[in-house]
């Protein structure tokens, strides 16, 4: 102070701040007891406005902001943040730092020992860490304190090392890929002491314990202890394990002292089929005659009466095949063939008509009304007329016979049957139209036909030896005939709406043909593809093919043309009454063709694969056509329940016969296929005293025997097979010869 004016400036007078230096550096408000520095106008008993150095603090309580510090306390309002431009370091001694809510003690992070301790104090209150996944709050882990620190992981865990659970028993579970016996680098469990000196016994349990590998069950231990293969499939009582090879599951199976064989098939063979044996020691179907041998005991029953011309169908209803012929005196006659065994009788003959001029008959068996329907030519006139007949007893009854199907002159006539629908159709040469092939349909009813008008296939030159055949598969007609202009081998095709023709394909073989014959195949046939055999006799002897329409484009393809024989059979060439038959067997898809040849058949077996032909020629005294002089072209029938053939026939004393016969080779009869099987394939074949369980539907308890077929059956045939343990087992105690 260099003047002495300047001295009233730090004399307080009540007025204004009593001390003051330079304005703001320090000012003493003596009327509130404040000291300002930095500040005009302290709020605070000491109020600073700026930064300060102070080497040491002392004070009770120190209160900065809302942040108040006493002793070893420090207490906020609201958050506290540490923000620090290095690290925040905790530094207790105790070797605790506790975290508390309201005053409670929750959790504390320790060092004990030197191991670092997380530790929830509450009692049973767990540890859970939580995450953020995509905006969603979730707890990773759960440590339950009420259940020893059982840890909750919530998406399973992941181990990059070997894992080990150690049990209070001495006892220690390991995983991992080192466990030499399993192979390095295959997962392995291993139970061991938990010194790792020595293995220790491991436990399952469960509702049930399954096994698997790839994507399937293999292996099941059930609740009860019983042991499933591939799943629940625990077997029954009494059976036993047995081992499926190198490349199978074992399979549970009864225990015997016989059991199966394995062979290769020589064709296709469903599972529970009964089979037999082929010479070349392959596995075939019962009812394929390997040879003459094979060929089951036939006789041939002949009445005294002449003949001509016969025809025949079987009549499942009675069981009886239906017969008609031209007497002596060339009048129709219809008689009952009422078999018995390989034998059997022929009833009284009905006379159809007075007219002497009867030829050329044709018949087939309605099973919509349960009649028979024919057809014949009267040589008188050459009119074409039908025939409803319907058994009575052991004799027929003419229920229409004196009636025309075409008023004018007809020959070569053939016939063939839609049962689907009830119709009927004729195919023959119209000899008073320019010998025109033609064919024509009849809707059937009780007692009757009603025809429809004749429409013709081939219009130019003459159609010789036409024959009918209908596709009840895809409802499709064919009409195989010889083309007179050439000798030519012809196929026609058309589809039939009620009794309307309409014209589908006319094929063209190029092969010297005398006569041909056909049949349907409706089981290799689909609604777009209708397939028919075709057999006829030409330059090169007997021979057939396969023939087809595919029913959109309706163009025809064909096999390769197939040689029997290069024999000429007497007369084969014969449109009227001829001396061959073919015919397909409705059980086990094979065609029969039967001539006068040596007295033989040709017993023929179509491959769909190869689409081929297999065939065996059965001559001799086994053979089919015994002094047969003539077989007409549907003078062959079958009874589709056992497979027995009839083939009625004139004998060589111009005597009606009836030619009986099953080509099953069931009396040779090995086992039953325990698999299906495809040609070419080696399946197993259960073989006596064995048990097959690829059969069905047998009754527990009862004796079995088989069909001419194969067919199982409780009606002793004569030929014993087993007896049915369970309604899928059938225990096989007896084999053929």
């Amino acid at each position: 102070m260099t003047r002495a004016r300047d001295l009233g400036d730090f004399i307080a007078d009540g007025a204004a701040a009593e001390l003051v230096v330079d304005t703001t550096t320090l000012v003493v408000d003596s009327t509130n007891n404040r000291v300002g520095i930095g500040t005009a106008s302290p709020s605070q008993a000491l109020d600073v406005n700026g930064t300060g150095n102070f080497t040491a603090v002392t004070a009770g309580t120190i209160t900065i902001d809302d942040i108040t510090i006493d002793g070893s306390t420090i207490s906020d309002g609201g958050d506290f943040t540490l923000d620090v431009g290095g690290d925040i370091i905790l530094d207790a001694d105790g070797g605790d730092v506790k975290i508390s809510d309201g005053g409670t003690h929750v959790g504390s992070l320790r060092n004990v020992s030197s191991d670092f301790v997380i530790q929830s104090i509450i009692s049973d209150q767990n540890i859970i860490f939580k995450g953020n996944d995509g905006g969603t709050e979730f707890n990773a882990l759960s440590l339950d304190m009420s259940e020893n620190g059982l840890a909750n992981f919530a998406a399973g865990a992941i181990f990059e090392g070997d894992i080990s659970v150690t049990a209070a028993t001495n006892a220690k579970l390991t995983i991992n890929d080192q466990i030499g016996e399993v192979g390095s680098g295959n997962l392995a469990l291993q139970a061991q002491n938990t010194s790792g000196s020595s293995l220790k016994p491991m436990g399952f349990r469960a509702e049930d314990i399954r096994f698997a590998t790839g994507a399937s069950e293999r292996f099941r231990i059930g609740t009860s202890g019983q042991l499933g293969i591939g799943g629940a499939t625990y077997g029954t009582s009494g059976q036993v394990l047995t081992s499926g090879g190198s490349g199978a599951a074992p399979t549970w199976a009864d225990a015997g002292g016989g059991g199966s064989i394995e062979l290769t098939a020589s064709e296709g063979i469903s599972a529970g089929t009964v089979v037999t044996l082929k010479s070349n020691g392959q596995s075939q179907l019962i009812g394929y005659a390997s040879d003459a041998t094979n060929v089951s005991t036939e006789t041939k029953t002949s009445t005294s009466t002449s003949i001509n011309f016969p025809a025949a169908a079987y009549d499942p209803d009675t069981q009886k095949v239906g017969v008609v012929y031209a007497d002596g005196a060339a009048r129709a006659q219809a008689a009952i063939f009422s078999p018995s065994g390989f034998g059997g009788s022929f009833g009284s003959a009905t006379q159809i008509l007075n007219d002497q001029d009867a030829q050329q008959h044709r018949m087939m068996y309605d099973t919509t009304y349960n009649q028979f329907v024919g057809i014949h030519r009267m040589t008188s006139d050459n009119t074409g007329k039908y025939f409803v007949l319907s058994t009575n007893g052991s004799t027929m009854t003419v229920d229409a016979g004196n009636a025309n199907f075409e008023g004018s002159e007809v020959t070569h006539l053939s016939m063939d049957i839609d049962q689907t629908n009830a119709r009927v159709f004729v195919a023959y040469r119209h000899s008073d139209n320019s010998s025109r092939g033609t064919v024509i349909a009849g809707t059937l009813s009780d007692g009757n036909v009603s025809w429809g008008s004749g429409h013709v296939f081939q219009s130019s030159g003459d159609s010789e030896s036409p024959f009918v055949a209908w596709n009840s598969t895809s409802n499709v007609l064919l009409v195989a005939f010889k083309s007179g202009l050439a000798n030519d081998l012809r196929v026609y095709a058309a589809t039939v709406s009620g009794t309307t023709f309409t014209d589908r394909n006319n094929y063209s073989h190029n092969q010297n043909v005398s006569q041909c014959m056909a049949v349907a195949d409706p089981v290799n046939s689909t609604a777009g593809s209708a397939m028919f055999h075709v057999a006829f006799y030409g330059g090169n002897g007997i021979q057939i093919f396969r023939q087809s329409f595919d029913t959109s484009s309706w163009s025809g393809s064909s096999s390769s043309i197939q040689v029997l024989s290069t024999s000429d059979p007497s007369s084969f060439s014969s449109q009227y009454a001829g001396t061959a038959s073919l015919t397909r067997d409705a059980l086990t898809g094979r065609l029969y063709l039967f001539t006068k040849e040596s007295s033989a058949f040709f017993e023929i077996e179509y491959n769909a694969v190869t689409d081929s032909y297999s065939f065996e020629k059965n001559t001799g005294a086994s053979s089919w056509m015994v002094n047969a002089e003539q077989i007409t072209r549907l003078g062959t029938t079958q009874d589709t329940n056992t497979g027995t053939i009839y083939n009625v026939i004139r004998d060589g004393s111009n005597n009606l016969g009836m030619q009986t016969s099953s080509v099953s080779n069931v009396n040779a009869f090995l086992g039953v296929s325990e698999s299906t099987v495809t040609s070419g394939n080696t399946h197993k074949v259960t073989v006596i005293s064995g048990v097959n369980e690829a059969v069905s539907g047998l009754t527990p308890g009862s004796i079995y025997y088989l069909t001419s077929t194969g067919a199982l059956t409780t009606t002793n045939t004569g030929i014993k097979i087993g007896k049915a343990l369970a309604a899928n087992k059938l225990y096989i105690d007896s084999t053929g010869a």
